[in-house]
């Protein structure tokens, strides 16, 4: 397992390096297990305003911890032993820095969480998992939700929010009710560098010319690329029947005709896109080139 593994992580590096393979360009901006300044529910930490979530809020009277903050779940981090039936709340900051904005196409946030929460970003709301509207100090989370696996969301459309240089992350943790048994908040931030270049075709297999059979195509593209179906590609304007592969690496299955000559192109409304974020969709300009083969006597009747 060791040894496939690590022929595997060769791979990759050698088709990266060559570029048939292009990889999402990720980065993690803090991680779970990180320390913030947190504010115990008892009162609202700026007079029922969002003031808190502000980047020049004052917050010298915080106290400072490391996630995960809990109580009957999980284990290390900043244990909440004072919160069972004192406070529903818990309200979190931490500053984080972005050299440029626009570089970011889209974040992930990823939280092991119990029971909801609500996240801002410089003071704009971004997300709402099991929060009210309108929160106060004392609320809480709609529904119950039970601790143990991290979950991904979204952040979509980050220059919206983020600020060149200093930026702050606010998020609000609640609890289902005042004797609940457990909670916990834990969370991570990456981001995603934005890629607007389109996958490509990187080689056809067989290529254009004399060819002894047709039945199997196989199709290797610059990058990983998703949506893709056996109907994408066609010979003579018929599509292929099945499809294997993985990755950047497709074979295409056709049934074998009686032909002569034979024309491989493109369905103009496939789906075949990357695996950025967001999503590319596969070059038309390259998707729609077509590939001519002349089949020897021998298989024009199978």
């Amino acid at each position: 397992m060791i040894m496939r593994r690590q022929f595997t992580a060769l791979l990759i590096l050698f088709l990266v390096g060559t570029g048939f393979l292009q990889l999402i360009h990720a980065g993690e901006i803090f991680s779970r297990g990180s320390k913030w300044n947190y504010y115990k529910g008892n009162d609202h930490p700026s007079g029922g305003d969002l003031e808190w979530t502000e980047v020049d809020f004052d917050e010298s009277d915080w106290l400072n911890g490391k996630s995960p903050f809990r109580y009957g779940d999980g284990s290390g981090g900043t244990l909440l032993s004072d919160m069972p039936n004192k406070y529903t709340t818990v309200f979190f900051r931490k500053f984080f820095t972005v050299a440029n904005p626009k570089d970011i196409s889209e974040l992930d946030f990823i939280i092991d969480y119990d029971d909801g929460f609500i996240v801002w970003i410089n003071g704009e709301e971004v997300l709402n998992v099991g929060g009210v509207d309108e929160p106060d100090y004392d609320s809480l989370a709609k529904v119950g939700h039970e601790s143990g696996t991290f979950e991904t969301f979204a952040l979509q459309d980050p220059g919206s929010f983020l600020v060149k240089g200093k930026n702050v992350i606010s998020i609000m943790g609640l609890n289902v009710g005042m004797n609940s048994s457990d909670f916990l908040m834990n969370s991570e931030l990456q981001s995603f560098q934005s890629d607007k270049s389109n996958p490509k075709v990187v080689s056809i297999d067989p290529p254009s010319g004399e060819v002894g059979s047709l039945h199997e195509v196989t199709i290797r593209f610059n990058e990983e690329v998703d949506g893709i179906d056996a109907g994408d590609l066609w010979i003579n304007g018929e599509p292929a029947k099945a499809l294997r592969g993985e990755s950047a690496l497709w074979t295409f299955i056709f049934e074998q005709r009686n032909f002569q000559d034979a024309i491989l192109s493109w369905n103009p409304n496939h789906s075949i896109v990357d695996s950025a974020r967001p999503p590319n969709k596969l070059d038309v300009s390259s998707a729609t080139k077509t590939h001519q083969y002349g089949l020897s006597t021998i298989c024009r009747r199978l």
